[in-house]
């Protein structure tokens, strides 16, 4: 696996979401490596990691990760997990035992409302014209979108692969155990098009001990606000111990 490493003190790990590689998260990372020693891996499919030969999965994904932390001989305090990635970090803490904290940043693999032709309107046409159609978002989606053709441009089979695999995150729930709770956090986007913040409250209000936190932005606000969001991550770990 390619990937970035940044910062000093209490290791942490960060997984993208889906069409995208680490290196679209700097910003971001940045941020976190004011505190953290930062490992944000481009899974399978982004950046210099290739594709599985056979079926791309959430399991599979989680163990080539955790390979990964093996290889570097890190045992992450910290994961956080952004769309896909937030399903990936809760397979691997699921299989591994849950870290300090995990943060689900509008997280696959806690279940959706949406029936699966609505999430595939909602993921390929709705998240994506609410960007562009927004002014204020496109320095942002220029700065972004280079990792986005680099990942999945002018490739749709490995584009479908992908958006297929991320689709089926989104419907799947995995069950969070009860004394994993208080180390769970959701940050959840008020106009999120795949994760309703009604229904993330459920699921959050369903998990003793969790915390939820609540921002402004759509799915994607934490590529399109990478400063904030990396404020918003560093008081939700500081106000979570």
């Amino acid at each position: 696996m390619t990937f970035l490493e940044l910062g000093s003190g209490p290791p942490l790990l960060f997984l993208h979401g889906v069409g995208m590689r680490a290196a679209a998260y700097r910003p971001l990372l940045v941020e976190l490596a004011k505190r953290f020693h930062v490992l944000a891996p481009d899974m399978p499919g982004a950046g210099g990691t290739p594709m599985p030969r056979g079926e791309a999965t959430l399991v599979g994904f989680a163990q080539d990760v955790g390979e990964f932390l093996d290889a570097r001989g890190v045992k992450p305090e910290v994961v956080i997990g952004h769309s896909l990635g937030g399903a990936v970090g809760i397979a691997l803490a699921g299989a591994r035992g849950y870290p300090g904290r995990v943060v689900l940043i509008d997280s696959a693999g806690c279940g959706t409302p949406f029936s699966m032709g609505m999430l595939l309107v909602r993921f390929f046409v709705l998240k994506n014209l609410r960007v562009a159609l927004w002014p204020p978002a496109w320095p942002a989606l220029w700065r972004v979108l280079p990792h986005f053709m680099a990942t999945v441009g002018f490739q749709p089979g490995k584009a479908w692969r992908l958006g297929m695999l991320a689709l089926r995150a989104a419907k799947v729930c995995y069950r969070i155990p009860a004394d994993a709770g208080s180390r769970v956090v959701f940050v959840a986007a008020s106009h999120d098009e795949l994760f309703p913040l009604a229904f993330v409250r459920e699921r959050a209000a369903a998990l003793p001990g969790s915390r939820l936190v609540e921002v402004r932005g759509g799915h994607d606000w934490c590529l399109m606000e990478p400063l904030d969001a990396g404020k918003v991550l560093l008081e939700a770990l500081t106000a979570s111990g």
